[in-house]
């Protein structure tokens, strides 16, 4: 999911390149997408917060400095990491009360598929090895 960032972070020379030359260079349309809306993801201000903490000269930077070390920490082991985790757990859906994440999202609509009318309607479905042990067990009480 992110490794056209870790590509970005590899490739991008922050001292010597422009994120646009870049884009314009490597043909990396998703990158210049991902920067379009950057300040939409719900994890935006979290990672702009930690940046202004750990540079205090953060608000002078260029916008390529801000957008490269931004990816960085999102990125980075000892912060987000979020390159080595599962997507189904990455903060990705902001509503005004919360953050929910893509497993949370499920199981609201799963739960909302399986009731109606205030009763829940659960079909549960056995392999058929754990039927056969669960008909065992059940006999043996």
């Amino acid at each position: 999911m992110f490794k056209f960032l870790n590509e970005f972070l590899n490739e991008f020379d922050l001292e010597n390149d422009t994120i646009n030359s870049y884009i314009n260079k490597t043909n990396k349309t998703n990158l210049s997408v991902f920067l379009a809306g950057i300040d939409k993801f719900p994890f935006f201000e979290t990672i702009r917060t930690i940046l202004k903490e750990l540079y205090p000269d953060y608000s002078s930077w260029s916008s390529d400095k801000k957008y490269y070390y931004f990816i960085k920490l999102l990125l980075d082991q000892e912060y987000f990491n979020f390159s080595s985790k599962p997507k189904a757990i990455l903060p990705f859906h902001k509503y005004s009360t919360h953050t929910a994440t893509p497993i949370e999202e499920y199981l609201n609509e799963a739960a909302l598929y399986c009731s109606s009318n205030g009763v829940a309607n659960l079909h549960l479905r056995f392999q058929k090895y754990i039927s056969l042990n669960l008909k065992k067990l059940l006999r043996m009480k």
